[in-house]
């Protein structure tokens, strides 16, 4: 026999919970015409709609479930209830702005929530338990799928794994944030990825500032949180871009190779011995605007600010670094040697985020980190110095620090034209 959980004699039904659900269903409902009407703008008002829906639908699904009891029209209420916050769910996600990919995941994970959650009330008690069983099964074989789907160094993944992941899992696990960091670790760690911003100031000088940095980081989960940033504000789309064509690109970065860079007056190679691909990799319409976003917040905080000089641009650079193989640790290489990061140039930015000189020869180009001859540059026939940072390098070699030569120089004055 089930527990009774009826209030005591035979009060009248409460209401108020039900006011809350049909309120905040009226906000939901207001946020989605407001972008049906007002598109990009009157974007405060929407957030102020959804924030406010979220929060009485919140309030009138705890009130109704502290009062449930067992009896099954009870549990039809109760279910209800529920199903209403869930349609609350589907007018915030149509609310969502198509480039608001947290925000849609958000919604859709809960209306999903609420659907499960109603079909729970309504089960007896013993059928209730199985399935409570099976969604614990779920989320254990999901976190199996999650470690077993990342490709091993020299191997594929299982057939099973993957299979899950395409067909059953992978909405869930992105809700939920479990399609990360299972790669970083033995045997086969893949590379990690930081972003470094370079502040230019008016008296020529700059200054890096890295995400994440654990020197400012207050506490532990900090420096993690922050480790996250770099790794979901960039997604390529490698050489798929929409404007210039690939010619034009390739063009001006090969004319970038013939110009000096600062500190030695040098010029930063052409790469060779590495694929395009890898070279040259375009990102994403809603990565830009995330680099951009971070730019923006670089700009103003305070460890930015340098007494008696103004910030004018921010440069942003995305830097993976590969982990040592067991050759080179055998070979007496250190684990934080500079030739280990691959970094790439991401744009030079304003105050407000704006894109300043769109047609750098780097622009999205792979900055090679290399020992080279003390001879260099050398230049052929063919063009401007080349490096290949596939093979080991001459005896006597010196440092070249594209990163920061490029960090170092000014933008050309043919390419200080604004977006």
């Amino acid at each position: 026999m089930e527990k009774s959980m009826t209030s005591r004699g035979g009060a009248e039904p409460n209401t108020r919970p039900w006011i809350f659900l049909l309120a905040g269903l009226a906000l939901f409902g207001g946020a989605w015409l407001t972008k049906c009407q007002f598109a990009d703008s009157w974007l405060e008002v929407r957030l102020f709609f959804l924030v406010a829906g979220l929060a009485l639908t919140y309030a009138g699904v705890t009130q109704r479930l502290r009062k449930l009891a067992w009896t099954f029209p009870e549990r039809v209420e109760s279910a209800a209830a529920v199903s209403v916050s869930g349609l609350g769910a589907i007018a915030g996600f149509a609310a969502m702005q198509k480039e608001w990919t947290s925000g849609r995941i958000f919604f859709g994970g809960l209306f999903a929530l609420t659907m499960v959650g109603a079909v729970l009330i309504l089960l007896p008690s013993l059928a209730r338990r199985v399935a409570l069983s099976l969604i614990v099964v779920f989320h254990l074989v999901g976190i199996v799928t999650a470690v077993t789907v990342v490709e091993p160094g020299n191997s594929t993944p299982p057939w099973v794994s993957q299979q899950l992941m395409a067909w059953v899992y992978r909405p869930y696990l992105n809700l939920v944030y479990m399609t990360n960091a299972y790669h970083f670790y033995s045997p086969d760690p893949g590379t990690s990825t930081v972003m470094w911003f370079a502040v230019q100031y008016s008296d020529g000088k700059y200054k890096w500032i890295k995400v994440p940095d654990k020197a400012d980081s207050p506490i532990g989960m900090a420096y993690q949180r922050a480790n996250c940033i770099p790794e979901h504000s960039f997604y390529s789309n490698g050489r798929d871009f929409s404007s210039d064509s690939w010619r034009d690109i390739s063009s001006r970065r090969e004319n970038g190779s013939t110009r000096p860079y600062k500190p030695n007056d040098k010029p930063i190679p052409s790469v060779v011995g590495l694929d395009l691909n890898w070279q040259y990799q375009y990102p994403s319409n809603v990565s830009q605007k995330q680099i951009a976003s971070l730019a923006r917040h670089i700009w103003h905080i305070p460890s930015a600010q340098r007494e008696g000089a103004t910030i004018t641009s921010v440069k942003v650079y995305r830097v993976r670094i590969n982990v040592l193989t067991p050759y080179e640790l055998s070979k007496g290489k250190k684990p934080d040697d500079p030739v280990k990061r691959m970094p790439y140039f991401l744009g030079e930015f304003d105050k407000e985020g704006t894109l300043l000189h769109p047609r750098d020869p780097f622009l999205y180009w792979y900055l090679p980190v290399v020992r080279v001859s003390p001879a260099y540059p050398v230049r052929d026939e063919l063009g401007p110095p080349k490096v290949n940072v596939q093979v080991d390098p001459p005896k006597g070699a010196v440092l070249l620090d594209c990163l920061e030569m490029h960090a170092a120089t000014p933008s050309p004055p043919e390419q200080k034209e604004s977006n």
